[in-house]
């Protein structure tokens, strides 16, 4: 789990292979993102603008980079 510097938002990640973005003063999901992986550490930059998590999925390690707009995922790239 993540919180954005400004207390608005709250990023998690979970077995459930999705990283999910919440509105802190209601709690309220944002959006959601399916990986192909179980996330298990996420962050996000001190603009709100990235989100970097990181998975596994049977031992193999992933790196998952999502850019933000407008509370809505644009892009992804995952290594």
């Amino acid at each position: 789990v993540a919180i954005s510097p400004d207390n608005e938002i709250v990023v998690s990640g979970g077995k459930d292979a999705s990283i999910r973005l919440w509105r802190m003063k209601n709690g309220s999901e944002i959006c959601a993102f399916s990986t192909a992986v179980d996330v298990f550490y996420v962050t996000m930059s001190h603009d709100k603008g990235t989100i970097v998590a990181l998975g596994d999925k049977f031992g193999a390690r992933k790196l998952i980079m999502l850019q933000v707009v407008r509370t809505k995922i644009r892009r992804t790239v995952t290594s």
